[in-house]
């Protein structure tokens, strides 16, 4: 499950308002906003909410690159 999704099911299942989940993630609560959205966003950050919502990362490589070389997909796991 990509990471956008990952954590807007989090938040509406856990009813965890964004400004108390971006606390405890240590984030910025407009990069919260930033990730539901789609929007491109640091890994590190990133990392830190989806650990937040309980959940791990995997970096999904592309089987065979492209001419132009795309940033890899990361991918939300449930833990």
């Amino acid at each position: 499950m990509k990471y956008d999704i990952f954590i807007q099911s989090y938040l509406k299942s856990s009813g965890e308002p964004v400004g108390k989940f971006a606390e405890r993630a240590g984030v910025h609560r407009s990069s919260v906003y930033r990730a539901m959205d789609g929007q491109p966003i640091m890994f590190p950050l990133v990392k830190s909410m989806v650990e937040a919502a309980g959940g791990s990362l995997e970096i999904i490589e592309p089987p065979t690159p492209p001419a132009t070389s795309p940033e890899p997909a990361v991918q939300a796991q449930a833990q």
